[in-house]
């Protein structure tokens, strides 16, 4: 695993229908497997399946923009994500400020 609860991570790899890429945010908790749950926000998220290793994680800025409202809390796969707290890992700026660029 890349990532333990607590951390703080850069997002390098996005699924689905967004791209977060650069999206800085924190590793809250381990989901369930194949039930829905609340985020910590007391929002539902689906139920998902893990083939890989997932996160709840908090947005550390601008909220998701999943959804028809932005959201705080999501879930990442631990692949796509890049600790950058504690580990002393070093982060590419690039990857930081990626999507103002744009």
């Amino acid at each position: 695993m890349n990532c333990k609860i607590g951390d703080i991570a850069v997002i390098i790899k996005s699924y689905g229908w967004n791209n977060h890429v650069g999206k800085v945010v924190k590793v809250v908790a381990e989901p369930p497997s194949g039930v829905a749950f609340h985020l910590p926000d007391g929002s539902v998220h689906h139920a998902i399946a893990h083939d890989s290793p997932v996160w709840v994680i908090e947005s550390q800025g601008e909220p998701f923009g999943c959804l028809e409202e932005p959201i705080m809390y999501g879930v990442g796969r631990d692949e796509g994500l890049m600790p950058i707290s504690d580990s002393g890992a070093m982060v590419d700026t690039m990857l930081i400020t990626q999507k103002e660029e744009y």
